[in-house]
């Protein structure tokens, strides 16, 4: 005999304790400052192991794992529900966040409250990523909340995964034309030789205009365009103060001693109608405008450290002689287009050659 069901049976049981409606945001909030936590710890485990510290992966692993447990002990606690891949997914959502943020930037970007002192990076991720998780602990508005939070993170991070910075044009390295065309803007103050057999194998501006020509004996001589006129208290002596190295004769042409005269350069230097030579025949100094053109022959321990590819090939033996030097003297002129485009053409064709120049 079967027992019948009365009404009472069917009825709720209003013994059992009700569902707090407070519960699933409450674990929502706790998520939040897990999460907030995490990725302030993670952004830290990054900036050790980009210092070369070994113990910031432990820290990124520590700090992502920790997370997820707590969360799984937060949802259980406050909402009766383990939630694992939850956890796992809302965790995984914030390093994705972290790991564009990096990816894109370099760092984590600095966004200030300025009223708090603070950064508003890390809330911001661990607040999309807590409403990710409550999308599974929580009834249909915080699940609607939690995927809209979900998508808006997925957009983001793809958007600055995705996205290619315009190179800045003042950064980028010049086409061969540009780059011509302001060579010989540049270099138009240079100056050459019509002496027979000599070659113009560099120019600069590094300076002044700086012109290195190497005869055909292989004897090497410097030009220079110096355009600033001498201070008065100097002007007695700065056409040999300009040519007085390589002179060992002298002591300290160069230091900037404005008690030197020109008495002091008297035994190596005379001055003469067009400015000053050397007594040994290895420096000259000319007036050129305001300023003055200086001839003087190349150190002898500098001969043989030219390198760029176009002083060595045309022949560099020695440092320029008195005959040498006077000679490029006599036969100088402004440098022409013709003689710039040579001297561009083997410098880009030695720095394509040496990239790592």
């Amino acid at each position: 005999m079967t027992e019948q069901t009365t009404a009472e049976d069917i009825q709720p049981r209003t013994d059992q304790p009700r569902r707090q409606w407070w519960r699933a945001p409450a674990a929502v909030v706790a998520a939040f400052a897990i999460l907030w936590g995490a990725a302030s710890l993670t952004t830290g485990g990054f900036i050790l192991w980009g210092f070369g510290g070994i113990v910031g992966l432990p820290l990124i692993a520590g700090a992502l794992v920790g997370a997820a447990a707590l969360l799984v002990v937060v949802g259980v606690a406050l909402t009766g529900q383990r939630r694992i891949g939850g956890s796992v997914v809302a965790v995984g959502a914030m390093a994705v966040m972290l790991a564009a943020a990096v990816t894109h930037f370099g760092e984590i970007p600095m966004l200030w409250w300025a009223t708090g002192g603070v950064d508003l990076v890390y809330p911001l991720v661990a607040a999309g990523a807590a409403l990710v998780w409550g999308a599974c602990v929580g009834g249909w508005p915080m699940r609607a909340a939690g995927i809209a939070a979900g998508l808006a993170m997925v957009v983001v991070a793809g958007a600055v995964f995705d996205i290619r910075e315009e190179p800045d044009p003042e950064t980028l390295p010049p086409t061969k034309e540009e780059a011509l065309a302001r060579y010989l803007e540049e270099q138009a103050a240079n100056w050459s030789t019509d002496v027979p057999g000599a070659t113009l194998a560099q120019a600069s501006v590094y300076n002044g205009p700086t012109s290195v020509i190497v005869t055909a004996e292989g004897g090497v001589v410097v030009v220079r365009q110096d355009f600033d006129p001498p201070s008065e208290e100097n002007a007695d002596r700065y056409p040999c103060w300009m040519i007085a190295d390589p002179n060992p004769g002298i002591v300290d042409p160069h230091d900037g001693n404005n008690t030197l005269t020109a008495e002091d350069y008297s035994a190596t230097c005379a001055v003469d109608d067009d400015g000053a030579h050397r007594i040994d025949g290895l420096g000259y100094s000319r007036r050129e405008g305001s300023g003055y053109l200086i001839v003087t022959s190349e150190y002898a321990d500098v001969v043989h450290t030219y390198d760029d590819g176009t002083v060595s090939p045309a022949g560099a033996k020695h440092a320029g002689t008195p005959d040498e030097v006077a000679a490029v003297l006599e036969g100088l002129r402004p440098i022409n287009d013709e003689e710039l485009r040579r001297l561009f053409e083997e410098n880009w064709a030695f720095y394509e050659a040496n990239p790592e120049r």
